[in-house]
């Protein structure tokens, strides 16, 4: 794709795209926004895997996004290698296991909340 004419700011628009979704996800978990997307009052269980979940998810679209943006001003397509690619780049990190054992929690949370999301959302 980066071949293309335009094709580097396509990459980057791509990523700064991701971004921004990211930044959704990270302020629907973060001021609890998903419980609209809920008909009935959820327990706190729910409540905080909903939060948790959110928040994971858009930080790990943001890790993915900063790789689109990376690999779009760097010219260099190999940065940009989805989520398996960003998660291997964090381990590798100081504290990239933590930060990465983190995610995975916060992947498990938003499947509990998907659970009773299926169970209880808006028609």
């Amino acid at each position: 794709l980066m071949d293309l004419p335009m094709g580097v700011l396509l990459v980057g628009a791509v990523g700064a795209l991701v971004v921004g979704v990211a930044g959704y996800h990270i302020h629907k978990g973060w001021t609890e926004k998903f419980r609209n997307d809920l008909e009935s009052t959820p327990s706190t269980l729910v409540v905080n895997a909903g939060r948790v979940g959110y928040i994971a998810k858009g930080t790990a679209l943001l890790v993915v996004g900063g790789g689109l943006i990376t690999a779009a001003v760097q010219h260099q397509p190999s940065e940009s290698r989805g989520l398996d690619g960003a998660l291997h780049d964090l381990v590798k990190l100081p504290l990239g296991q933590g930060i990465v054992a983190v995610i995975a929690v916060g992947f498990a949370a938003y499947g509990v909340y998907s659970f009773s999301r299926a169970r209880n959302a808006k028609a």
